[in-house]
């Protein structure tokens, strides 16, 4: 069922990607822990089941999905082109720091701290270095891979929860705590949408 869900997702999105990136590690991360061959049968059965989605649709109705995804990253270089006045790739070290500084902000001023705080303690504990590990790792692919260039509003906004449930799972957190956290980030929310101003 996770190969067809992902499947039905890139119709969609193709930031459904990352999430395919993201199952991958985490999957990856946790068999390193418990060297166990029920994840990898799993992974290897959604990837399967991927394939077969994707074959099945093509041959029955000759919709090609990759060639979809080509075709929109072509028309979207044009566009980015066209609006910052020279190619993506010559923009790329700007767009990289764009984007990270935009999933920063976005995520909140007092998620980020708790996501670097917990580093160490995720590290060190197998339960919580899966999802840590696989966070970090899509983030940056997310951030610096080349697939988003000045879509932090509509893309990035969607990678926020990774960062703040892996601060959750890495950092040990009270109630009230927990509480004041989501309430500083739902005020930072408010006062955003209020003040700033973007074309979506």
């Amino acid at each position: 069922m996770n190969g067809l869900a992902l499947f039905a997702a890139a119709f969609c999105s193709f930031s459904a990607a990352p999430v395919a990136l993201f199952v991958g590690l985490y999957g990856i991360v946790l068999w390193w822990n418990r060297k166990s061959w029920r994840l990898p049968i799993q992974l290897s059965i959604a990837l399967v089941s991927f394939i077969a989605a994707y074959g099945a649709v093509r041959y029955a109705v000759g919709f090609d999905l990759w060639e979809s995804f080509r075709v929109a990253r072509a028309q979207h270089y044009e566009i980015m082109r066209e609006v910052i006045g020279r190619s993506v790739a010559s923009a790329y070290l700007s767009t990289t720091l764009g984007n990270t500084a935009a999933l920063l902000i976005g995520t909140g001023l007092s998620v980020v701290p708790l996501f670097f705080r917990g580093a160490r303690r995720a590290l060190a504990t197998p339960d919580s270095r899966a999802p840590y590990l696989a966070t970090v790792v899509t983030l940056a692919v997310v951030c610096a891979g080349g697939l988003y260039t000045m879509e932090t509003e509509r893309i990035l906004m969607f990678a926020m929860p990774w960062l703040a449930l892996s601060a959750g799972v890495a950092a040990t957190l009270s109630d009230g705590a927990a509480v004041f956290i989501i309430a500083v980030a739902w005020v930072q929310a408010l006062a955003m949408e209020a003040l700033l101003f973007t074309l979506w």
